[in-house]
């Protein structure tokens, strides 16, 4: 027996220890990916260490002489096989918060993320979906360049499990957008799309049926646009029976962002009344651009992407938020906040600069990314299947 009581006063330590690594994973890391995990693994510790306590100093389930010795020793190998459960249990709970999100991006970066080409003309700074079936997603590709004759738009194909093919798409006549930030889907209007610029003008286009042309059919500019502002997000949803648009700059480490939103006609192209909202992500910390680019979901959730930008040879990093909801009241259009932004993914290797949304059972998440010197890179890996 006194071999079996050392055996449960180390497993009351190593429970201790392993309460406090939780505990200190949990208060380090507040925004941790798998804190439900980490939760877990102080729960199952915890209550190792309740047992081996009640076994070390209670009369009924102690080594005490008091019980007979048969059932002495039953309960004392009940004791401790039940406080060995309880620390392997939580040290595997402990083990999964460790793997922070950083970490399985690191670990599965190679399948993963996919560089298009290398350059710094090459970034990817918008996506919208063109096409999703079981054996392929199309997304159209902006370039956020500027001098004539740089490539504008692209057509990249994916096939699972992971595989891509980029196409150039040539930008008819002259006068090509400058800047490009965000593209959005017309929903009421198959094949149209709508290109952002940094400066909150826009391009309307229509993709050819055989998608290897575009053709320009319009130009218009947010109510708020202007040469010196740093839009890099905008979006259009049907919410209801009225499309509402999202667009925000990219704030700073020093300014938040602010978000737009407004009803909006497909057919005029015209904006309702403006409404703002200042927003800021928590991670990443420096160089800190709080939205690079924006997604409105059929259900009026919004994602954001932001992104961390010291320079044209990084470090990059990358994470994406539900910042909140975008909600019709009467003739109006809300926003409400997160208070706490839920962070869905994350990367400390690429600046995401674009997403899409894909619907269905087989769709997902895709991701681009503009790393500057590096080029352009997207991620397939977010999907529901």
């Amino acid at each position: 027996m006194e071999a079996a009581q050392r055996l449960a006063d180390q497993l009351i330590y190593l429970c201790t220890l392993g309460v406090v690594a939780a505990i200190t994973l949990l208060i380090t890391f507040p925004g941790l990916r798998h804190a439900s995990s980490a939760m877990l693994a102080t729960a199952c510790l915890f209550a190792g260490v309740c047992v081996g306590l009640l076994m070390r100093f209670s009369r009924i389930l102690s080594f005490s002489p008091t019980i007979a010795g048969r059932n002495r020793n039953a309960v004392g190998r009940f004791g401790v096989v039940a406080q060995a459960v309880l620390f392997l249990a939580g040290l595997g709970a402990l083990s999964k918060a460790a793997w922070s999100p950083q970490q399985a991006e690191r670990a599965s970066v190679k399948s993963a993320w996919h560089t298009t080409a290398r350059g710094i003309t090459e970034g990817i700074s918008g996506l919208a979906l063109v096409e999703h079936t079981a054996r392929h997603t199309i997304l159209l590709a902006a370039h956020d360049n500027k001098a004539p004759g740089e490539k504008r738009l692209s057509l990249l194909t994916w096939r699972p499990p992971d595989s891509w093919e980029a196409r150039l798409l040539a930008w008819p006549g002259e006068n090509p957008p400058i800047d490009l930030e965000a593209i959005a889907h017309v929903s009421d209007r198959p094949g149209e799309f709508i290109l952002f610029a940094s400066s909150g003008e826009a391009c309307v286009i229509t993709l050819a049926a055989e998608r290897d042309a575009i053709t320009v059919q319009a130009r218009f500019a947010v109510p708020n646009a202007g040469p010196t502002r740093q839009f890099e997000g905008f979006d259009l949803q049907k919410l209801g029976s009225s499309v509402v648009a999202c667009w925000g700059d990219r704030g700073d480490s020093e300014a938040p962002t602010q978000l737009f939103w407004a009803m909006f006609d497909s057919a005029t192209r015209a904006f309702g009344k403006v409404e703002s909202a200042n927003w800021r992500v928590p991670w990443p910390v420096e160089h800190q651009r709080h939205v690079s680019d924006l997604r409105i979901l059929n259900t009026g959730t919004l994602l954001i992407t932001a992104s961390s930008d010291p320079g044209d040879d990084g470090p990059f990093a990358g994470a994406i938020y539900i910042a909140g909801t975008l909600n019709r009241v009467g003739e109006r259009t809300t926003f409400s906040a997160d208070p706490a932004p839920t962070r869905i993914f994350a990367t400390t290797d690429h600046k995401i600069e674009a997403i899409a949304f894909v619907p269905g059972p087989t769709g997902g998440i895709f991701l681009g990314a503009d790393n500057e010197n590096r080029g352009g890179a997207v991620h397939s890996g977010l999907r529901s299947e």
